[in-house]
């Protein structure tokens, strides 16, 4: 009998202590410190001029990039078809689309991760596509690959857009 009473004093102690440092107040810890610094942010935010390729097609790529301070990434891609291997499309050369994405920019390494998620695309030259771009250390270019339906084929180089450009 000794033996149950003291183990349910010792569960009641637990209780009335642990309850007691469960109910303390606490102090919120501090907001983590943002992903992205200004500096990062201020040289990849705005335009960027470059070209898409991929199985004998070619566009002309415009990009306006937003950034936040957490490393969300949205903005558009203003494509203009310029070239193709096939007699397909070559009646659209020079057709224009707008896709819009959104992702994610990693500080380490200095990478961009976007999605396509709507187009506006009139004449039907453009898929939504995937993108992983690295930015170089100056932050005045990117490059990578695309999912080009699959096959992560297709390759997206840009230039950033000077600042007298805009």
């Amino acid at each position: 009998m000794r033996k149950y009473i003291r183990n349910g004093l010792i569960v009641v102690g637990a209780l009335i202590f642990g309850g007691a440092t469960l109910a303390a107040p606490r102090k919120p810890p501090p907001p983590p410190p943002p992903v992205v610094s200004d500096a990062a942010r201020a040289a990849l935010v705005g335009s960027w001029r470059g070209t898409w390729t991929s199985e004998g097609y070619r566009y002309e790529a415009v990009l306006n990039l937003d950034l936040d301070a957490d490393g969300n990434v949205g903005g558009t891609i203003n494509w203009t078809l310029r070239a193709t291997s096939t007699s397909k499309g070559r009646d659209k050369v020079g057709a224009r689309a707008i896709e819009y994405v959104r992702g994610k920019y990693y500080a380490d390494p200095e990478t961009l991760v976007l999605e396509g998620y709507r187009k506006d695309d009139p004449n039907g030259i453009w898929e939504l596509d995937k993108y992983r771009l690295t930015i170089s250390p100056t932050r005045e270019t990117m490059g990578g690959l695309t999912e080009e339906h699959g096959s992560w084929a297709g390759q997206l180089f840009l230039q950033r857009v000077g600042a007298d450009t805009h």
